[in-house]
């Protein structure tokens, strides 16, 4: 899923106007997208069963390294 969509439907732009989260200025970056701690865009992984893995791709700023930080082990590589 692609996080400005993402960050949209979370904070209220959904059917049903809820706002799930809430972010603050630094959580945001310009483009309207989550960042992490390091301000890279968090990448955001929907699979089948419905389920959000949410990926940092932590201080090397690049996906696929092993300093990588996700909320559940990752199936699938990055790159």
């Amino acid at each position: 899923m692609e996080n400005k969509v993402f960050y949209e439907q979370i904070t209220g732009n959904n059917l049903q106007k809820i706002e799930y989260m809430e972010f603050t200025s630094k959580d945001i970056n310009a483009n309207g997208e989550i960042v992490d701690s390091w301000q890279s865009p968090i990448k955001i992984i929907t699979n089948q069963d419905l389920s959000i893995i949410f990926v940092s791709a932590d201080k090397d700023k690049k996906f696929g390294t092993k300093d990588d930080i996700s909320s559940e082990p990752l199936p699938i590589n990055l790159n």
